[in-house]
């Protein structure tokens, strides 16, 4: 009995698990991930990390106010955007020189306080032995 007992809780365990690491938020936006764009690329334990710092970072200090080359077109139009506060990558599209970064991000309501979800692209391009972040898309 107890045998039978703990085989249940340990399903029943994983299975909460594996619904929790492996769904999305919700969203009520506009889809803007391709169709043909599919969520392996962002699994593979093996891939290179390097974009997705490039990309991050650039999320972090947009969501704290700061954009660096300050008076970009990049820097402008993300800083008029809500500030993002958490981040989930969902999808991952690669080239020989550019990656686009498909993420699930969360944002803050000025008026409520209310927060949601909404999805980001950020594509980051190879500049000599770095990345760099080339553009920015985000839809609430």
């Amino acid at each position: 009995m107890k045998r039978f007992l703990l085989i249940c809780f340990m399903l029943v365990g994983s299975a909460a698990a594996a619904i929790y690491l492996f769904t999305t938020p919700g969203c009520a936006c506009g889809d803007i991930l391709p169709a043909r764009v599919y969520n392996l690329n962002a699994l593979n334990p093996l891939r290179s990390r390097a974009p997705e710092l490039a990309a991050q970072e650039f999320l972090r200090n947009q969501g704290q106010g700061v954009c660096q080359p300050a008076h970009s077109e990049l820097c402008e139009y993300a800083l008029r955007r809500r500030p993002v506060l958490d981040w989930r990558l969902v999808a991952r599209q690669n080239s020989s020189d550019r990656v686009a970064l498909f993420y699930r991000v969360k944002a803050k309501d000025e008026k409520d306080g209310s927060e949601f979800w909404g999805q980001a692209e950020v594509d980051v391009q190879r500049v000599k032995n770095d990345w760099q972040v080339a553009s920015y898309g985000v839809v609430y």
